[in-house]
């Protein structure tokens, strides 16, 4: 399967899932071996690299940001948050996110106090609707494929 259609099969994925979201569907949590918090349910895992928006380190050459893989592992997707299992353990709290994008290949997330994050993922609109649902209660439509 080519890049484009790749691309096209997850914006499909993601519209369904807007779609059966908008028909007042319910999502069931599925059991993952993560500590939750009380009330706190997973509704999804996939595998992700984290990237960050940071300064290239090139000796003698001016700092240049670029976007830079930082970890890579198991993503889980709970109501209350975004779980990396990696080499070091992530917990992005929806609580702390000030904006969220998505591209075909990736959530762009700006989090309080932190460069932004990349969560690169396959399908990442699929992940990203789900994200906005289960954060604010939001029924997003991904972007179309130019």
């Amino acid at each position: 399967m080519t890049r484009r259609a790749q691309q096209r099969s997850a914006l499909a994925a993601a519209r369904a899932l807007a779609q059966w979201l908008g028909d007042e569907a319910r999502l069931e949590p599925v059991d993952v071996p993560l500590a939750l918090q009380p009330a706190e349910h997973c509704f999804g895992t996939c595998p992700v690299r984290v990237e960050q928006w940071l300064p290239s380190t090139y000796p003698g050459a001016p700092p240049v940001l670029q976007w830079r893989t930082i970890d890579a592992g198991q993503l889980y997707l709970t109501d209350h948050r975004f779980a990396v299992a990696g080499r070091s353990w992530v917990d992005i709290w929806f609580g702390q996110i000030r904006l969220s994008e998505c591209d075909p290949e990736a959530l762009l997330l700006h989090v309080a106090g932190t460069a932004p994050l990349r969560l690169v993922t396959e399908p990442a609109p699929y992940w990203f609707v789900m994200f906005r649902w289960l954060a604010y209660r939001e029924l997003v439509q991904p972007p179309p494929l130019d």
